[in-house]
C-alpha cells in the first residue's frame, strides 16, 4: 500500500470515528464542509441524525438509545480498520516474503554454479580410460599386468600410444590408478605446458581417431556435469539433438541441428553484465522444446 493510501484511509476512518465521538458528548458536528455547512445539536436535539456506514443505515435517536447507537458505530468502525490494515499487512508481507525468497533461491543457484565450476577446474587434467568389455577390454588385469612385470601407468601410457599415437613421458604423469569398476583407469597428467605431450592428447581425444581400436578417453567431470551429459546423450539418442560436445575444461555444448549455433550449457553469460550460470536438465529440455 501507498503512504498516500495509507494516509487517506486513515482519515477517513477517524473523520468517521471523531464524528461519532462529538455525537455521543452531545457536541456539534457539521454536516458539511465550508460556509455552506450546517450544524445539528447532539442528544438534545429533537431531530435524528441518519449516518451511512458500512452500507447500513444506522438511525440513532435522543437519550440512551442514541448513545448506544454511536458505540456501536465506533466499535465497527474500529473493527472494520483492523481488519483492512491486518487484511493489507498480510498482502504487503507475501509479496515482501516472495521476493525475499525468489532473491534466496538466485543467490543459492548462483553459489552452486560457482562451486561447480571450482571443483571442475580441480579436475583438469584428469582423463578416465574405459574399454568395453562385451567386445575384448584392452585393459589388462592385476595378475596380467603383474605377470608381464608392468605397472598400471605403464600399461596406461601403452594403450594411449596405440590409440591415439602420442608418446606421454611418465615424468608428466602425477598419478595413474584403477576405478572402481576395475575396468576403468583415471590418468592425471600434471604437464599441461603449451606443447606438452597433453595438448596432443587433447586433439587426438577430440579428433576421435582410431575409432576402431576398444579404448575410451573422457574428460573427468563433476558429478553435475555428468548429470547433464548423460542427459545430452540420451537426447541425441532420441534425436532431440544433433551433437554433443566436451572439453578438457569439463564444458559441455549441445547442436540441435547439424548446421545450428552451438548452445553452451556450463557456466557462461548471456550477456556480459550477467552472472555466469550453468543450465539444469530442465533448463534444456525447455530450449530444445523452443527450438
Amino acid at each position: 500500500m501507498h503512504s498516500s493510501d495509507k494516509d487517506t484511509l486513515k482519515t477517513n476512518f477517524l473523520d468517521d470515528i471523531i464524528k461519532e465521538l462529538s455525537l455521543l458528548r452531545g457536541g456539534e458536528v457539521s454536516s458539511g464542509t465550508g460556509e455552506g455547512g450546517t450544524k445539528k445539536r447532539g442528544r438534545g436535539a429533537n431531530t435524528t441524525n441518519q449516518v451511512n456506514l458500512s452500507n447500513q443505515s444506522v438511525i440513532r435517536g435522543a437519550g440512551g438509545e442514541g448513545e448506544v447507537a454511536h458505540l456501536k458505530s465506533i466499535v465497527v468502525l474500529l473493527l472494520e480498520a483492523v481488519k483492512h490494515l491486518t487484511e493489507q499487512q498480510g498482502r504487503n508481507e507475501e509479496r515482501e516474503g516472495g521476493k525475499v525468497v525468489k532473491d534466496l533461491q538466485d543467490s543459492l543457484r548462483r553459489q552452486e554454479d560457482e562451486l561447480d565450476e571450482v571443483k571442475q577446474r580441480s579436475l583438469k587434467g584428469n582423463i578416465i580410460l574405459s574399454s568395453d568389455r562385451r567386445n575384448g577390454s584392452v585393459i589388462k588385469s592385476d595378475e596380467e599386468l603383474k605377470r608381464s612385470g608392468k605397472s598400471i601407468c605403464d600399461h596406461t601410457l601403452d594403450l594411449i600410444r596405440e590409440k591415439y599415437n602420442v608418446f606421454i613421458p611418465i615424468a608428466d604423469v602425477q598419478a595413474c590408478h584403477r576405478l572402481k569398476n576395475n575396468n576403468s583407469i583415471i590418468l592425471r597428467i600434471w604437464n599441461r605446458a603449451p606443447g606438452s605431450a597433453w595438448w596432443s592428447f587433447i586433439d587426438a581425444i577430440k579428433s576421435g581417431m582410431n575409432r576402431s581400436y576398444n579404448l575410451f578417453a573422457n574428460f573427468q567431470l563433476t558429478s553435475r556435469r555428468n548429470e547433464l551429459s548423460y542427459h545430452l546423450r540420451k537426447m541425441r539418442k532420441e534425436k532431440k539433438i544433433s551433437k554433443i560436445y566436451t572439453n578438457e575444461n569439463g564444458q559441455l555444448c549441445f547442436k540441435v541441428h547439424d548446421q545450428g549455433e552451438k548452445i553452451k550449457v556450463t557456466y557462461f553469460s548471456k550477456n556480459s553484465s550477467d552472472c555466469p550460470c550453468t543450465w539444469s536438465t530442465t533448463d534444456i529440455d525447455k530450449f530444445v522444446s523452443k527450438k
